[in-house]
């Protein structure tokens, strides 16, 4: 919402300014509150580092190309071609490292891999149907910056409630009660979603954002509590980073898939309801994965 005014009032550029005021706040709050851990001396490994970053960012390139040019365009298969390399190259060189970034072994764990899964799916899902939704909101239906950040005011704000109610239902449970809970939820919400359309009363699509909402806030702190703690003690710090590295990569690629979706479509409303089906699949494939971990113990 803040970003509608800021958008009306000077440009999309002003939005990123809004993340300074919070990364100086937690700078200023980490020496204080940050619990002090000693963790081992590690090296750089930068062939993985390297290696990873061309992986996604290419595979990312391709999937934004085949919105414009079509899936089947040689620059889009070139492209997805050169990605699959560098992560395959990527998992060999973590594999022989004497000090990866992402110690491979950590994924034997079932806690450790359900989460990161979980983790990723969840932001594919989720931040794609951010994104396209606010493209239907303005681009479609004619919304402004700012009333389109109050559209989805019902969305946003159930993130803050869902998860205070996730850590309480953490301490029951354990995370994987939550996390399930979460994706279905989620996972009905967005399905729920496609719906929208030009002419699709409002109200139709608050309880869909309300449980999308909901979902990803149920799910996300319990994802993120289920690998650090599969994770060995002296081993927490990857554990966080992974999860949140694949957090991220999931929310990159689910704007490039619904993006692309809705780009390469006869429509966008056509493309608008494949991408949203999208979203809703991979909360339901996370509840799938979360199940299984659950019938396993």
């Amino acid at each position: 919402m803040i970003g509608g005014v800021l958008v009306g009032a000077w440009s999309w550029r002003a939005v990123f300014f809004l993340n300074l005021p919070f990364a100086v706040g937690a700078l200023l709050a980490a020496p204080r509150l940050a619990p002090v851990t000693r963790p081992r001396p590690r090296g750089v490994d930068l062939g993985g580092q390297v290696l990873a970053v061309a992986g996604l960012g290419v595979l990312t390139a391709a999937l934004v190309a085949a919105g414009r040019l079509g899936w089947a365009a040689p620059v889009v298969l070139a492209g997805f071609a050169v990605s699959a390399g560098a992560w395959a190259a990527f998992i060999a060189v973590e594999h022989r490292g004497a000090d990866p970034m992402l110690p491979l072994p950590l994924f034997a764990r079932r806690g450790f891999r359900t989460g990161t899964l979980v983790g990723f799916l969840i932001n594919l899902g989720f931040y794609g149907q951010l994104f396209v939704m606010s493209l239907c909101f303005q681009d479609v239906r004619g919304y402004s910056a700012l009333r389109t950040g109050l559209a989805l005011l019902p969305e946003a704000a159930l993130l803050t409630i869902a998860s205070a109610a996730s850590g309480r239902l953490m301490a029951r449970t354990g995370p994987r009660v939550p996390m399930l809970t979460g994706l279905l939820v989620g996972g009905a919400g967005l399905i729920g979603l496609v719906a929208a359309g030009p002419h699709t009363p409002y109200l139709m699509l608050v309880l869909p954002m309300i449980a999308a909402g909901s979902g990803m806030a149920l799910t996300m702190p319990a994802a993120t509590s289920a690998v650090v703690e599969s994770a060995p003690a002296d081993r927490g710090g990857i554990a966080s980073g992974v999860v949140n590295a694949a957090r991220q990569a999931g929310g990159v690629l689910g704007v490039a898939v619904l993006g692309s979706l809705v780009s390469v479509r006869a429509t966008f409303i056509g493309g608008l309801r494949a991408g949203l089906m999208v979203a809703g699949c991979a909360f339901l494939a996370g509840a799938a994965l979360v199940s299984r971990s659950l019938t396993e113990g």
